[in-house]
């Protein structure tokens, strides 16, 4: 966390600010690098908890990985598993290897389990019984109206005024009565049916069938592999070779190894041999001919021969020869292979070998001062990764958020994304953004006690709506301290026999110190020792003369400090104000605001430092997801009211390489904003050569159609605020039209001439007005049509 803040990023910008959720999400992108000093302060911070992470990973915890991933492989594993059971049963080779793979590794949430009875509330027993008879009252309804509608008819004929008027109600307005029996019964038996789906279950309720996890079961996964090796399947042969090889007696692998290689595809070819090379597995041990079958199945792509060539490139590896022999170059980049492929271990490789190519002849620190600051981030990225993917306290910590999400307790879940988001775990920043976008919207959210889905306490302050009518602002970000006496300490009440303290313990710094008195609004005084005891009190007040700020200390190494707090002020626009929310989007605080919240987690989950980097890094490795992050951000800024944001966040998108980052900078730059005014001509200009430069006929039709609704509402605009109505043959009037275009920065040549605008929104309110005036008309005549025949 430390080292988060030391790089300046996001994170550090929005902990600056203060504690309005707006104010904190609308940290803008950080412009360049920061300094290398504060870079190299942040990396050896980081490599200390990532070489503690690789050495001692909690390996038998859950990757952490994005809500997104998980969801989407936990379907995967789920039809795999079926039809890998069904295959297998059946007898088919492919289906026995994908069985015993998922058998040796493990798959969680794949196998179905019994439904489980769960009691419910008296409540939802009340809503359960109210649910039945109004499904049940709707059905007699819908099948007893042409019952009820004739007997009413006929009751009325029965007493009419005269024959005619009983022949009506016998004839023509029976059938047309009738004519309305069918829509209407359709309408109440859908009433009943969409109460039935949504209505809440009996007494007692059966609860989704749950899923267990598939526990790892070598043995198991052996006989398998064994059954679909002996059925001709080359993959099973594989898997077999590299269990056996992983074993005591390593030549038990030569007959499988032998099979792959008549069998196999030109990557498993290309390792077998590697294996057989290496360790003399039916053929002569040759180290040179080992590396060069290695090589070619790293280049192949196989990411366990990626790892082998990169470490045989770092180290003494007897049995390994690599073509050229070592190279740190050549090992940077299968490290990185590896890495992207899913070795999280070789990020602390990749790191470790930057580092030394950094390093001059002789130097003395592990870290060179002369290091650009490119360079320090790339490094520190690496090593990041491995802190956050594989740091134990991350790990448990991260798996407790996943489980609580699975679980449904959202509410938890939130609380730890957020804070492993304050760690500056990426994954973290991703999952908290998605649970507050799932929170928007006026649909009630699953935020509330017991699990059900409400807020809790829904406010006004917890909603979407847009608050730009409001601006608040702090002189100073953090509280000042005075000294005002030395020796002494304050009398919190005025009684120093009793003195009311805030706070009075021992085994704090005077920075902590002054940190705990941030803490309590009301604290004033601070009084500091050497001993490192804390007082702090809300006043001052001991004597009536000058040395009542303090009482003659019994450790002279007492200091007092006043506390100054940085003066608040809210300008309150349109009868809308914000007020301080503490804490800060939190999921049991009605008042947190969800947007702003997920705008601040995407702005968190898209701080790239860089906007390119080297192909397999860390840091290229997370430009997608910063690109994606950034867009997101963009949108929700827009929403918010906050167009600056938006278009800070959208443009940094276009710099990651997304379109949609490009689609939404160029649109934005019509919008107005303090120091900006519209510029709808370039505006124009980016989407035009955006739609020119694409290759993919949905990114042309989507720039023409941003292109097309910003001339709507420039046109939208110039109706409402260029034009008003009069008395006249053309009652349309637009005598501001050419100022309305030139505060659009909109191309006068595009713009029609003013009267020819003024005919034609004079033609259509004439032409509406004609129309309605007609329609009334039509109207008025049917009625009283069916009044005269009445």
């Amino acid at each position: 966390a430390w080292s988060e803040q030391q790089v300046s990023g996001v994170l550090h910008g929005q902990h600056r600010t203060i504690p309005l959720e707006l104010h904190r999400a609308a940290a803008l992108p950080a412009k360049g690098l920061r300094s290398v000093a504060s870079c190299l302060e942040a990396l050896e911070a980081t490599m200390g908890v990532a070489s503690a992470a690789s050495s001692n990973p909690l390996a038998f915890v859950p990757q952490p990985v994005d809500l997104d991933y998980l969801v989407q492989t936990r379907w995967e594993d789920r039809q795999n598993y079926a039809l890998a059971s069904q295959l297998a049963s059946d007898g088919h080779a492919e289906g026995l290897a994908a069985k015993a793979e998922m058998l040796y590794y493990g798959k969680s949430s794949v196998v179905s389990g019994p439904a489980i009875l769960q009691s419910k509330t008296t409540a939802d027993s009340i809503i359960y019984f109210v649910s039945t008879v109004a499904v049940g009252m709707l059905v007699i309804a819908a099948f007893f109206l042409p019952t009820v509608v004739s007997s009413a008819t006929s009751c009325c004929a029965r007493h009419g005024d005269s024959a005619t008027r009983q022949g009506d109600a016998a004839s023509g307005s029976t059938v047309g009565r009738s004519k309305l029996h069918t829509p209407v019964r359709i309408l109440l038996l859908l009433a009943a049916l969409f109460i039935w789906i949504n209505m809440s279950t009996g007494p007692v309720a059966f609860s989704p069938v749950e899923l267990g996890d598939l526990s790892p079961d070598p043995s198991a996964a052996d006989e398998l592999f064994h059954e679909a090796a002996s059925g001709g399947h080359w993959g099973a042969a594989y898997a077999l070779a590299m269990m056996k090889l992983d074993g005591q007696n390593k030549s038990e692998a030569e007959p499988y190894l032998k099979q792959v290689m008549e069998h196999g595809d030109e990557v498993a070819k290309a390792f077998a041999g590697y294996c057989q090379h290496r360790w003399g597995l039916g053929v002569e041990k040759d180290p040179a001919l080992a590396g060069e079958m290695l090589q070619v199945a790293a280049n192949l792509g196989d990411s366990n021969a990626a790892l082998q060539l990169a470490l045989a490139h770092t180290q003494e590896i007897p049995e390994i020869m690599p073509p050229g022999g070592r190279n740190e170059s050549m090992a940077l980049e299968y490290f990185r292979n590896a890495a992207v492929a899913g070795h999280l271990a070789t990020r602390y490789n990749v790191g470790v070998v930057l580092i030394n190519s950094q390093q001059k002849n002789g130097a003395d620190s592990i870290l060179p001062e002369t290091m650009s600051p490119e360079s320090c981030h790339e490094i520190r990225s690496e090593f990041a990764e491995v802190a956050q993917d594989m740091d134990p306290t991350i790990r448990l910590l991260f798996a407790l958020a996943m489980r609580a999400w699975e679980l449904g307790d959202k509410r938890a879940s939130v609380g730890l994304f957020m804070l492993l988001s304050e760690v500056g775990v990426s994954k973290a920043h991703r999952n908290a953004a998605k649970i507050w976008e799932e929170a928007m919207g006026g649909v009630a959210s699953w935020f509330a006690p017991g699990g059900s889905n409400s807020f809790v306490n829904r406010h006004e302050t917890f909603s979407d709506a847009p608050l730009q009518n409001a601006s608040c602002s702090i002189s100073g970000s953090v509280p000042t301290f005075t000294l005002i006496h030395t020796g002494r300490f304050c009398c919190g009440g005025g009684d120093c026999g009793s003195a009311d303290f805030l706070f009075n313990e021992p085994g704090f710094e005077p920075q902590e110190c002054a940190m705990k008195c941030a803490m309590y609004g009301n604290c004033a005084y601070v009084t500091v020792y050497a001993t490192g005891y804390c007082q702090l009190t809300a006043d001052c007040d001991a004597t009536e003369v000058w040395h009542r700020n303090g009482e003659v200390a019994g450790d002279a190494s007492a200091q007092t400090f006043a506390v100054h707090r940085p003066a608040e002020s809210c300008e309150i626009k349109q009868g809308v104000v914000i007020e301080k929310q503490l804490p800060w989007c939190w999921a049991w605080d009605s008042t947190a605001t969800a947007r702003a919240c997920a705008a601040a987690y995407r702005s968190r989950a898209a701080d790239n430092p860089v906007a390119s980097a080297p192909l397999g890094s860390a840091l290229a490795q997370g430009l997608k997801h910063a690109a994606d992050a950034a867009v997101i951000a963009g949108r929700h800024f827009e929403w918010l009211g906050m167009p600056e944001v938006a278009h800070a966040w959208s443009c940094r998108a276009h710099q990651l390489t997304s379109f949609h980052g490009h689609l939404r900078c160029a649109s934005l730059e019509a919008e107005l904003w303090d120091g900006h005014p519209r510029n709808f001509t370039l505006a124009e200009v980016e989407l035009q050569r955006l739609a020119a430069e694409t290759t993919e006929p949905s990114g042309a039709i989507a720039a023409h159609f941003a292109l097309g609704w910003l001339f709507v509402r420039f046109a939208w605009s110039a109706i409402l605020e260029g034009c008003q109505l009069g008395i006249s043959l053309f009652p349309v009037q637009c005598p501001n039209l050419e100022a309305l275009a030139h505060s659009w920065n909109f191309p006068l040549k595009k713009l029609p001439p003013q009267t020819t605008f003024e005919y034609a929104l004079s033609s259509c309110v004439i032409t509406l007005t004609l129309l309605s005036v007609g329609c009334s008309w039509w109207l008025c005549h049917a009625a009283a049509s069916a009044c005269k025949k009445k």
